[in-house]
């Protein structure tokens, strides 16, 4: 066993681009993290590997998915709110018949400080893995932890070499703005279709987390901005924003250790920065136009519902945003109006399970 993991890690090091090492696709995990983007990065990682993948947004979902399920390996993020991590993962461990007890579990933290795997380790953990998730670490973590008997690897020496990643010129609105390191976020997420879907979910999300960081300061409520700005800090740093991924680690910091002057001083400024952040993305995301609808068929609208739930199946983010685009081109039936605008909220956040669940309906077939 130790050696057929060592031959894979050693495979995985020495490629020379991205390639997904091995297939796994009897394999079924649970990712659990309170950051719906953290989510999409999981999913998009583990695409080609076809793990099954389920997700949870809080400790008390998680514990309900680890009641009906038994799986291969957890990935547990620490800070949440309400419930975190590691009382997640306490109460999992004594789940009364529990199908998870003693399935591995690893952490996912943004805080790589000295001795954290020893934290991690003693509070129960398997082991641990820090945002931004590379590829590499992911693969790695899964080689060492799930069943060798569902893994295929697949013969490296048979894959073409790739090319170091450039910048594609769709990130041509970006190249001038030094708020974003691109190249890294394109090593982060392996990808131009992995990154831009992420980009835009940034985009989207933007004035909804400074409105959300406002109210916090507003009311005083610490311990919720101290959970929005530690979100904020994955976020920026999965795409490759350092700075602000720094800059909101010292605002967690302080809101932490109750340092609250500092975050009075130095909020505002933090704030400035995130809006910052909009006006080159508008650039990419941003709609013109007010085209004229037309009347659409029940075969049109049947047949665009069918290619949507596919893409969403394959979590194809760019085919999805185009099609659910095409149903703006419509004058929908009142009945289909509040589907339609769920399904294209949902693609705002690649929230691909949502939309087949919408997508299962009786009417939408």
């Amino acid at each position: 066993m130790g050696n057929y993991e060592e031959a894979c890690r050693s495979s995985i090091k020495n490629r020379s681009g991205y390639h997904e090492q091995f297939i796994a696709p009897d394999a079924h995990i649970l990712v659990v993290d309170d950051n719906h983007m953290n989510l999409v990065v999981f999913k998009n990682l583990l695409k080609q590997t076809q793990v099954q993948i389920d997700t949870a947004e809080s400790g008390m979902q998680c514990l309900e998915l680890t009641q009906q399920r038994k799986y291969d390996v957890i990935f547990l993020d620490h800070m949440m709110p309400h419930k975190d991590g590691i009382e997640t993962l306490h109460e999992m461990r004594e789940q009364r018949n529990g199908l998870n007890r003693s399935t591995p579990v690893i952490c996912l933290t943004a805080n790589a400080v000295s001795g954290a795997r020893e934290k991690y380790l003693a509070a129960g953990f398997n082991d641990y893995l820090t945002k931004p998730i590379f590829s590499k670490k992911l693969e790695e973590a899964l080689i060492n932890f799930l069943p060798r008997e569902k893994i295929s690897i697949i013969d490296v020496d048979q894959l073409e070499n790739d090319k170091p990643l450039e910048i594609p010129p769709v990130l041509k609105p970006l190249m001038k703005f030094d708020l974003i390191d691109l190249k890294l976020g394109l090593k982060y997420n392996n990808s131009i279709e992995v990154y831009l879907p992420l980009l835009k979910v940034i985009y989207k999300s933007l004035d909804k987390n400074i409105l959300d960081i406002e109210q916090c300061v507003k009311d005083c409520n610490w311990k919720d901005y101290t959970v929005k700005v530690h979100s904020i800090k994955s976020s920026a740093r999965q795409i490759g924003a350092t700075a602000i991924g720094d800059e909101a680690q010292l605002l967690e910091n302080a809101g932490k250790n109750g340092e609250i002057k500092y975050i009075q001083k130095e909020n505002e400024p933090f704030l400035e920065k995130l809006r910052l952040f909009k006006e080159p993305l508008s650039q990419l995301f941003s709609k013109e136009g007010n085209d004229i609808k037309s009347d659409v068929s029940d075969e049109i609208l049947k047949d665009l519902f069918a290619r949507i739930r596919t893409a969403a199946e394959e979590m194809d983010g760019d085919r999805l945003e185009s099609l659910t685009a095409s149903l703006d081109k419509y004058q929908m039936p009142e009945s289909q109006n509040e589907i339609c605008r769920k399904i294209k909220n949902a693609t705002n956040e690649l929230d691909f399970d949502y939309i087949l669940e919408l997508l299962a309906k009786p009417d939408t077939k």
